[in-house]
């Protein structure tokens, strides 16, 4: 196959493969999650050529924890960031060095604290009560405070981007110290403590521009020059960027790309790229986005008031984001049919416009409106639903008990044009693993 292969096409390979050796179908198997470890790859590895060595590149865990995106991301050299105690163990268990590792949790109860730096991990605090909470355990010798690293998370206040609830860098935002309102205190924390040693930001994720972002990461920037000219010595040699890049859900097209992003930076924040500061990235949306895509059996076809819906066998449960804001969180919607053929309009065809609906108890569980898509989709067909390698498996949701679906890995096989190698990372929930959630005796 070789990259020649079109998205599209090489989507309905998949397909065609996957019926032809009964991974997806009938009796459970109605839904699949497929993650194309090429793109995985690619994206990892565009993300490192487009910065120098001195940047640490660590994944958002949160975007998709599955033990085979960790492992692959291990294998291509980047780190783990990751927002709670659960998904620090996840990056240890997959393999990846605790030097590696940020931990970013904005609620870190004292023993996960204690945890994460005694194995050497970076750890941004969010809060002067947790800056206080590790000079207490320095003063009772819990922790050596020569051997800890330690950043603080900085709140740049510059504004929200297009998805305000997305945006981390409002006035009243949640995370981090408030760079405006304790400008002072800030500054005294890092004169004050030597092993303070980083400074953190993170304006947002998708909708936020790159004016919005590096306006932020430039108040960190700036705040650690300051700091370093005050104690006359290097003390903070971290500056961590986030992450943020947002991802093109319009088309297969890759945009912006890392290149792009490192442009931008070079130009408005040079000190990035001086090489006095180890700079530590977060992506997630941009490096596993692109790589998923999702297959779900068409079950049902109707028309109510003219408008065309077909029913299929995923909705709010696990694209909870698409549901509940549908305008902010758009998905592309293809269908194949029951052989795995893609299904255009024929030649001269009008299309029509089809609702395609989700399998939950809630009259918005809609996973796109008004898609004007061949008139020709029966029962038995498959949707593909694009562009879901993040943020969609790891939010799922237990309404209406519905289980988790089927996941596996596909990659081209060199040797041919015509074949895929599909493997299983995780079989779709059991009815048991689905009534344990809710029960205590099974």
């Amino acid at each position: 196959m070789n990259g020649y292969l079109d998205p599209q096409s090489f989507k309905s390979l998949v397909i065609k493969q996957a019926l032809k050796k009964g991974l997806i179908g009938d009796d459970g198997k109605e839904n699949a999650l497929f993650f194309n470890l090429t793109e995985i790859r690619k994206a990892c590895r565009s993300l490192q050529a487009a910065f120098p060595d001195h940047f640490l590149h660590t994944y958002a865990v949160k975007a998709n924890p599955l033990k085979g995106v960790l492992e692959e991301i291990r294998n291509e050299g980047l780190g783990a960031e990751t927002a709670s105690y659960c998904e620090l163990q996840q990056a240890l268990l997959c393999g990846i060095p605790p030097s590696k590792i940020v931990f970013d949790s904005p609620a870190k109860t004292k023993s996960e604290i204690r945890f994460a730096l005694s194995k050497g991990i970076y750890v941004n605090i969010d809060n002067f009560q947790e800056l206080d909470r590790i000079v207490e355990m320095i003063s009772k010798g819990q922790l050596d405070p020569e051997k800890i690293k330690v950043g603080m998370r900085i709140n740049p206040q510059v504004g929200l981007g297009k998805i305000e609830y997305m945006s981390t860098a409002g006035s009243t935002s949640k995370f981090g110290i408030a760079f405006q309102d304790y400008f002072d205190q800030i500054v005294e924390a890092f004169l004050t403590h030597k092993w303070l040693c980083g400074v953190h930001v993170h304006v947002g994720s998708q909708g936020c521009d790159f004016d919005l972002i590096c306006k932020g990461i430039k108040v960190v920037v700036d705040l650690a020059v300051l700091i370093n000219k005050k104690k006359n010595s290097n003390q903070v040699f971290i500056i961590d960027i986030g992450g943020g890049l947002p991802v093109n859900f319009d088309g297969e097209e890759v945009r912006p790309s890392f290149q792009e992003y490192s442009g931008i930076l070079r130009s408005r924040v040079p000190e990035l790229f001086s090489g006095q500061y180890q700079v530590i990235t977060e992506f997630g949306r941009a490096l596993v986005a692109k790589a998923g895509f999702v297959a779900s059996r068409v079950e049902y076809t109707k028309v109510s008031g003219g408008r065309h819906i077909a029913t299929i066998q995923v909705g709010a449960d696990l694209f909870v984001r698409t549901v509940y804001l549908p305008d902010k969180w758009p998905l592309r919607v293809s269908i194949v049919s029951s052989t795995g053929e893609v299904k255009n309009a024929l030649k001269g065809e009008e299309t029509v416009e089809w609702d395609i609906a989700g399998p939950c108890c809630n009259s918005g569980d809609i996973v796109a409106y008004a898609r004007r898509l061949t008139k020709h989709i029966v029962p038995g067909d498959f949707a593909i639903i694009h562009d879901t390698g993040a943020y969609y498996h790891s939010s799922h949701s237990k309404y209406n008990s519905r289980p988790t679906p089927w996941i596996f890995a596909v990659e081209e096989v060199p040797s041919s044009s015509q074949d895929i190698r599909i493997t299983l990372w995780k079989a779709n929930e059991s009815l048991h693993e689905v009534l344990h959630f809710f029960t205590s005796y099974l």
